[in-house]
């Protein structure tokens, strides 16, 4: 059943779903084009965000079972 609570929670895991998207995008712009970053903190950078990503939609299926 679709509480406040839970339509609250979907909601804000979505928007964090969002903002690391911006993240993701951002990281990939400053190495490829403004400031090159050096492969291993790209990595380990990309590697957060997607373990985030996981973590965000993980719980937003939860929420929706």
């Amino acid at each position: 059943m679709a509480t406040p609570d839970r339509i609250a929670a979907i909601t804000q895991q979505t928007r964090d779903l969002s903002m690391l998207s911006v993240l993701m995008i951002g990281t990939s712009r400053a190495a490829l084009l403004d400031n090159p970053l050096r492969p291993s903190d790209y990595a380990m950078a990309m590697e957060w965000v997607g373990v985030e990503i996981d973590r965000r939609v993980a719980a937003i299926e939860e929420m929706l079972s």
